[in-house]
């Protein structure tokens, strides 16, 4: 009894303190009127060092005792001190990065210890991302009355560049818990399985009337293809594709490869219509330092691709390959907001699977006590801050 009674209180912080690190994307100053980031760093660090106590307070005894590292492992490590050389490297940087670093270290032992946290985080995702934009789509409409007294506050974070990339993930997620779900008993409404089904496809039409509002071609496009993606290892695969592609005749495939090829040069061309400097990829990454920098971004993204292919989470996979087409045609990289979503993302594709395979590692060896000199790590950088 007083077992039961400890996981569920463990499972009730991680999953609130979880909570609240991901409403980051709701977060803003009311005392400044200069822009939103400084409100979303101060609530990130805030909320990191929360589920940092939290974690404490409910130190995960199986699977904190041990880290196994991981190819994204790796990457995370040599990205976050590319990106904090990437502009000015302030103290609040600093820190904020740290952290970064140690919730990712503290949500991969929190999802082996707690599997069923996973859809809970996604749900979070979802409901956060269709909260704001119902309301950025009333404020891009112009539904609401100028003189409002909430219109100063929209102001301040409505951002169209934040709305675009956190709908450009939630979209392709939405759609591919759809295809997850569908074969629900759809009559028995009060099942979980069937209630999620029937929120998902609330919240993707909320999203569908919300997007006119502040999307552009290429984000549409990217929709798309991320949707194409989340749609394509659901109901085809690899495994199903190498089959046909084997039956088919030599002119077959030379047909459906010219057949892609040209959709592939389209898709580009579209890019390139929507971009005002007339290139599929933003004039940043004409500079040598940040190919270099998003070179590890984009690695860092495959390989938590490749591993949630190899678990099965589909959905998730489409929202990162969502936010990697992003980057490629606008620059997110300032907002807390967007770091918080990916790593979640990300994190829950790397996450061992519920039959207990263990993930493809670099080395069998384990690092003892990480994730808890991770929490306590967190907490010192909470009170330097």
């Amino acid at each position: 009894m007083n077992h039961t009674f400890y996981y569920y209180l463990k499972l009730f912080l991680i999953s609130l303190s979880g909570s609240f690190v991901l409403s980051t994307f709701s977060a803003f100053d009311p005392f400044t009127d200069t822009n939103i980031i400084e409100g979303q760093t101060s609530w990130f660090i805030t909320t990191t060092a929360l589920f940092a106590v939290s974690f404490l307070l409910s130190y995960l005894p199986s699977s904190g005792k041990e880290f196994r590292i991981t190819l994204p492992d790796i990457l995370l490590l040599l990205l976050l001190p590319a990106l904090a050389w990437m502009g000015d490297l302030t103290q609040e940087k600093s820190i904020c990065l740290g952290m970064l670093l140690c919730l990712w270290i503290m949500l991969r032992s929190t999802l082996k210890e707690f599997p069923d946290l996973r859809m809970l985080f996604l749900t979070v995702i979802l409901c956060t991302g269709v909260t704001q934009m119902i309301w950025g789509g009333i404020h891009q409409y112009g539904l609401i009355s100028p003189e409002h007294r909430m219109v100063k506050l929209a102001t301040l974070y409505v951002d169209p560049v934040q709305l675009a990339s956190y709908s450009i993930a939630v979209t392709p997620i939405l759609f591919g818990m759809i295809l997850k779900l569908h074969s629900c008993n759809k009559k028995a409404w009060w099942h979980i399985r069937t209630a999620i089904y029937y929120f998902s496809w609330i919240c993707l039409v909320i999203t569908i009337l919300s997007l006119p509002a502040f999307m552009n071609l290429s984000g549409w496009l990217t929709i798309f293809i991320a949707c194409g993606l989340v749609y394509y290892l659901y109901k085809v695969g690899w495994r199903k594709t190498t089959v046909r592609w084997s039956q088919l005749s030599v002119r077959s495939r030379w047909l459906a490869s010219g057949i892609l090829l040209i959709l592939c040069t389209g898709i580009i061309l579209l890019f390139c219509l929507d971009s005002t400097s007339g290139e599929p990829l933003h004039p940043l990454l004409q500079t040598p330092y940040y190919r270099m920098f998003f070179g590890l971004f984009l690695c860092w993204n495959i390989s938590s691709m490749y591993m949630g292919i190899k678990n099965k989470r589909y959905s998730t996979v489409g929202g990162i390959a969502a936010f990697t087409i992003f980057t490629c045609w606008s620059v997110p990289f300032s907002f807390p907001s967007f770091w918080v979503l990916l790593l979640f993302l990300s994190a829950i594709c790397v996450a061992d699977p519920v039959r207990k395979v263990p993930a493809k590692i670099i080395s069998d060896k384990k690092v003892p006590y990480l994730s808890l000199i991770a929490a306590l790590t967190t907490i010192f950088l909470y009170f330097i801050y």
